[in-house]
């Protein structure tokens, strides 16, 4: 990915156009910062996701389990696909995290597989999952939260 930049002309580190792992960059030299610049919080995580993708709503639950348990501070979703599979996920599940919702184009930039969550700490990114999410009970057990 090339030519990505933000207000203050944050340059993006170039990636073949099907690495997407980020694993160990600062969360601002990502594609990502476009959607975290307003985000305060030292530990969240962000989720990439399609409205129809059946991975993508059985993982809700444990995304507000994460919060729950405070291993994250906040969630960010990403999310994409037509207006009307989108008024039916938000009708079908109680989302209680802030989200966006981005064109299939825009999201191709961020990534080709869904789901898709990266873990953040201090702005950087620790760990990416993709097609599941660890259980609360696992994402606990891993070094990184330690």
């Amino acid at each position: 990915l090339s030519g990505f930049s933000q207000n203050n002309s944050v340059q993006v580190t170039q990636l073949k156009s099907d690495d997407f792992t980020f694993e160990g960059l600062n969360i601002r030299n990502t594609p990502l910062a476009a959607y975290t610049a307003n985000n305060t919080d030292s530990v969240y995580m962000i989720f990439l996701f399609s409205y129809t993708c059946p991975h993508c709503t059985n993982s809700i639950e444990n995304l507000k389990q994460y919060t729950t348990d405070n291993y994250v501070q906040n969630i960010i979703a990403i999310g994409t696909g037509n207006e009307a599979d989108k008024i039916s996920f938000y009708d079908s599940y109680d989302v209680n995290f802030k989200h966006f919702d981005i064109t299939k184009d825009a999201m191709q930039k961020l990534s080709k597989k869904f789901p898709v969550a990266y873990f953040v700490v201090n702005d950087t990114i620790k760990k990416r999952w993709i097609g599941m999410l660890p259980t609360h009970q696992n994402l606990q057990k891993m070094k990184f939260l330690e």
